[in-house]
């Protein structure tokens, strides 16, 4: 299959907000982690995508249709998990199976059943005497359900427990494993971006300062320590300089430089990806 999502120039102004341009695509059989500080405009980028909150400007396509003439075929193949589900709280679990299963063509029941089993959910009770822990494990347990070919969750994990998150991951990896299913989803937990993420997008201030691979991110950072303290002159590459220690998101540029100015350095190492993350957020 073609891409699953693709973005281009997408804008969306609220009050004094001013999200985007954002472009972006989202491959089949991937999972993307969006993250940033709070008001980066995370939940507002899912809900634009979702035509939730209508856009300014710029074109949205999912499974290859603009998202504003949607077919109904298609929209089946959208799960979307909100931070707060709301107008169930008189439902108990049951009967919000029932509704959900009789409104999705590709309803699940053995994957929603097997959910339910795992993450210990009581289907008996109403939504609104289950913790927000367990609330967002039914949530998720309904969007398991459903039986998409692209899941978007923002937040998914907040409020359960450490033993729950670490099952939710573990679902989610096998999930996305079958065929052209596609994960787009945001989270403040960097242990969940390590174990889930083939592509990360980072978002400050409305803007997308990056959209890599994992992996490719993190090599992009490396810190060095200086044998003697460096010229105040900037070194190419250079990003952050704390007394002899010096970060480049250039490492080979920078150490050329280096080399060039006979800068010698005792040791050097890649960042790991929540000081990347945390560099990339606040400079």
């Amino acid at each position: 299959m073609s891409t699953i999502l693709n973005v281009q120039n997408l804008t969306k102004q609220i009050d004094d907000f001013n999200l985007g341009p954002i472009s972006f695509d989202l491959d089949p059989n991937t999972i993307t982690v969006i993250v940033g500080n709070n008001g980066a405009g995370k939940s507002t980028l899912l809900k634009s995508i979702l035509n939730f909150v209508k856009p300014n400007d710029g074109e949205i396509r999912l499974l290859n249709q603009g998202h504003e003439d949607l077919t109904v075929d298609i929209q089946q193949e959208i799960a979307y998990q909100p931070q707060q589900l709301i107008g169930c709280d008189p439902f108990t679990g049951e009967q919000l199976q029932q509704l959900f299963s009789k409104t999705y063509y590709n309803w699940d029941e053995e994957g929603f059943q097997h959910i339910i089993h795992i993450l210990d959910i009581p289907l008996h009770k109403p939504f609104s005497k289950l913790s927000k822990g367990m609330q967002q494990k039914l949530n998720f347990a309904l969007n398991i359900g459903k039986n998409a070919k692209l899941m978007i969750l923002d937040e998914p994990t907040a409020g359960m427990d450490i033993p729950s998150k670490q099952q939710v991951i573990d679902i989610l990896n096998d999930w996305v494993e079958q065929e052209d299913r596609t994960l787009l989803l945001t989270t403040h937990q960097v242990d969940e971006v390590k174990k889930l993420a083939d592509y990360i997008m980072i978002m400050k201030d409305g803007n997308l300062l990056a959209h890599e691979e994992k992996d490719s991110l993190t090599s992009q950072f490396k810190q060095y320590w200086l044998q003697e303290t460096a010229t105040k002159e900037n070194i190419t590459g250079e990003v952050s300089r704390k007394g002899n220690q010096l970060i480049s998101d250039h490492p080979i540029e920078t150490e050329a430089h280096l080399q060039r100015e006979q800068i010698h350095w005792v040791t050097s190492e890649h960042l790991d990806l929540e000081e990347v993350i945390s560099l990339m957020l606040t400079r």
